[in-house]
């Protein structure tokens, strides 16, 4: 109930080779794909391949960054080529909270305190030091910790002490783009945050490639009714 597999007729053998395969895969697993290894509806496919992403995605939202004494980043990046009911081709705001290590992005409506304050405190463990490049970087996170509380959770200090600590997010970046580029030139707004989800899930355990289906199938969480 309630997981990726419910009201499903498919085979769970078939579900376990079709998530093998996106473990498997750099870049993500196509509908085409699926349709053509299991003899599948176009329709069917697609909604395997949603709910195998969706999955991921899930399972990678509850990934926080960074620690006690550890440096944390904030940026933002607008993704071209999502289409929506009036505008057929427009960008959506992304912010991507990253360590030395791992990156973990969000969709945005905007930049506002309001917007950004709780996610920072879901996702950047008490006692990390965030990051800023600039001055105009720097007075904009002083004064959303100081408004927002987050003073006594989190110590702000230049990106230049921490050589490395944006070593990460451009590697996610640039791969991100080739793989949207090459797989996903245009796709719907309320999809991106699976792409990332999905891409992210794969990002974070790069080093340790033989634990990703593992991972996948640790636990499930509750993916039918969450924008499936």
């Amino acid at each position: 109930m309630d997981t990726l597999f419910e009201r499903s007729t498919w085979p769970l053998t078939s579900w376990i080779m079709a998530m093998v395969y996106f473990a498997n895969s750099r870049s993500g697993i196509s509908r085409a794909f699926l349709q053509t290894m299991f003899g599948l509806t176009g329709g069917s496919a697609h909604i395997i391949c949603k709910r195998i992403r969706q999955h991921m995605a899930l399972l990678e939202d509850e990934r926080q960054v960074g620690g006690p004494s550890e440096p944390v980043g904030l940026s933002f990046q607008r993704i071209k080529g999502a289409r929506g009911s009036r505008i057929q081709s427009r960008s959506v705001l992304v912010m991507a909270i990253h360590d030395a290590s791992h990156v973990v992005p969000v969709v945005v409506a905007d930049r506002r305190p309001s917007t950004i304050h709780p996610i920072v405190r879901a996702k950047v463990r008490p006692g990390s030091i965030l990051v800023y490049r600039d001055r105009i970087e720097h007075a904009r996170l002083n004064q959303f910790r100081s408004n927002w509380g987050l003073a006594r959770s989190f110590a702000i200090e230049p990106a230049s002490r921490y050589s490395g600590i944006d070593n990460a997010i451009l590697v996610f970046w640039m791969h991100f783009r080739r793989v949207m580029a090459a797989g996903h030139g245009h796709f719907a707004r309320g999809n991106l945050w699976l792409y990332l989800g999905e891409f992210a899930f794969r990002f974070n355990r790069r080093s340790e490639p033989d634990q990703i289906f593992w991972d996948m199938v640790s636990h499930f969480p509750p993916v039918v009714g969450r924008g499936a």
